[in-house]
């Protein structure tokens, strides 16, 4: 009897037990979802007030710290700086360049696509325009010296101006635009138009007329230093025309005249590129053909069927190295400033067929294709007749 009794006591306690263990389990999971889950709420609504706060300090402006240096010790270093001032500051405090600390100007710089002045020294190694910091317009003349790879087109681009306003300023370049070297000196107009140096005879009226603007626009722009229409303008001063216009005087060049034989072979007017590579200068009003850029020695074949009318290794007005190909429906292709050539003047060349190589010979600052089509003895863009 004690015995079972003794059982039924331990049971007893067992149930209680576990009762009272499940009831507690039950009481914890009831206070977790009733207290953790606001406590979640609260850390993350914490969390978004930070991010807020955070957003709010980077809009506004920190205080500026103004006190004067003098109040610092003499061996307190400032804030490195490349400019001579703050290192005569840094040496002595008290010096009257600046009489407080200054916030650091973060350098402001221009896109590539957004073309802005820059020095010989801030060109990158292929003659390629840096970001450099975004200048106003210089009313004044410049001078810019020619890197490798240059062209006139990109340099027009720096200074924001027309090919054309640079061509006019540099007589030497009005017959031969290409007449370009590394080192070589050119005058860049402040704007647009044209520099007239004036001749006996010449009169403000005149040289409206004759490079399209008014009067008006020639006594206005500051550099010329005129007080009205009326104004004299002596023998060899040197006026700039903004907006002014000069036409185009077609480029002689001395070609094959010799007879085509009745049997040459003709093109098929369709032309096919003749090199590859990248435009490195386009057909505009003073280049009346296109520049391919391409590794010294790459491969030139014949745009198209032909006779050979012209292959030379001469100088040919800067044209260097160079072959002409008539193609007998009265379209003549050039391929000028060859490395080699491997063709010669009387023979038929098919479609595709090698010519020569790229080259850097003439007037050339870097290895390219100069290529022309003409129709009839006009200048053509090459870029109506290829694919």
């Amino acid at each position: 009897m004690a015995e079972a009794a003794l059982e039924e006591g331990s049971a007893g306690l067992a149930d209680a037990a576990g009762g009272a263990l499940e009831s507690f389990s039950s009481g914890l999971q009831s206070f977790l979802r009733e207290q953790v889950a606001p406590v979640r709420l609260a850390s993350h609504l914490a969390v978004l007030v930070v991010a807020a706060i955070v957003i709010l300090v980077r809009r506004v402006d920190p205080p500026d710290w103004n006190f004067p240096l003098h109040t610092l010790p003499a061996d307190v270093p400032l804030v490195q700086s490349a400019t001579a001032d703050t290192q005569l500051a840094r040496r002595n405090p008290i010096v009257e360049v600046s009489d407080a600390l200054q916030r650091a100007v973060l350098p402001f710089t221009r896109k590539s696509e957004e073309p802005a002045v820059a020095s010989p020294s801030q060109q990158g190694a292929e003659g390629e325009p840096v970001a450099v910091t975004a200048p106003s317009r210089v009313l004044s003349i410049q001078v810019y010296e020619v890197m490798p790879a240059d062209n006139l087109q990109k340099i027009a681009a720096r200074y924001d101006l027309r090919p054309e306003t640079i061509l006019w300023a540099n007589p030497k370049l009005e017959s031969n635009p290409d007449l370009l070297w590394p080192g070589q000196e050119l005058i860049i107009p402040p704007v647009d138009g044209v520099m007239h140096v004036v001749r006996t005879g010449d009169t403000l009226s005149i040289l409206a007329l004759k490079y399209k603007v008014s009067v008006e626009e020639i006594v206005e722009f500051p550099l010329n230093n005129l007080k009205s229409a009326d104004s004299p303008i002596s023998r060899g001063r040197q006026l700039i025309i903004p907006n002014g216009t000069k036409p185009y005087v077609a480029r002689q060049v001395a070609m094959y005249r010799g007879p085509v034989p009745a049997n040459a072979v003709r093109g098929s007017g369709n032309f096919a590129w003749p090199v590859s590579g990248h435009i490195t200068q386009q057909f505009w009003h003073g280049h009346r053909a296109i520049d391919v850029g391409a590794r010294a020695g790459a491969p030139i074949v014949a745009a198209d069927s032909g006779y050979v009318i012209k292959a030379s290794h001469g100088w040919n007005g800067g044209y260097g190295r160079m072959v002409m190909i008539d193609h007998g429906n009265g379209f003549v292709s050039l391929y000028a400033h060859m490395n080699t050539v491997y063709v010669r003047q009387g023979e038929n060349v098919a479609k595709g067929e090698q010519l020569g190589t790229v080259g850097n010979t003439g007037r050339s600052t870097g290895p390219h294709l100069h290529f022309e089509i003409r129709q009839n003895g006009a200048a053509r863009n090459p870029f109506y007749f290829l694919p």
